[in-house]
């Protein structure tokens, strides 16, 4: 205990203007400021919760299907091209739809499945699909190929 009361003399000036600081106690404003500061960090710490649960809902809602048609609507693809393609991808039951979009080889390959499967269940020409319209359809999903 000696040793404490022997220290005050040896303080330099800045330790001791911060010692006599905090024997002062604190001001009014001194304190609002703290709980003014403690809140904005609450309330950005609340605000960073709620866009991150909103972008975890929106992940969840989000479907393959969904971007599907998204992609369909923007594509140059008449809304007859369009009912065709979801029809295939329909008939196929295929997970991830937007996978025929992504190059021509994944096209034709389920194109042809899809072709296969339709002239097992469909004798009549008439309903089965024309090459010439799924031609149409490949030269504007890739019209560089």
């Amino acid at each position: 205990m000696t040793v404490l009361l022997a220290m005050p003399a040896q303080l330099t000036e800045i330790q001791r203007a911060v010692r006599d600081r905090f024997q002062e106690g604190g001001s009014f404003t001194a304190v609002m400021l703290v709980l003014l500061g403690v809140a904005g960090v609450v309330l950005a710490a609340y605000y960073l919760t709620l866009r991150q649960r909103r972008a975890n809902e929106n992940a969840r809602h989000a479907s393959p299907e969904r971007l599907f048609r998204d992609l369909m609507g923007k594509l140059d693809l008449t809304s007859h091209q369009r009912q065709i393609l979801d029809t295939l991808v329909s008939d196929l039951r295929i997970k991830h739809p937007t996978v025929i979009l992504l190059s021509p080889e994944l096209f034709d390959r389920y194109l042809g499945e899809w072709q296969v499967r339709q002239h097992r269940t469909t004798s009549d020409e008439d309903e089965q699909m024309n090459p010439r319209i799924t031609a149409r359809i490949r030269r504007a999903l890739f019209p560089n190929v």
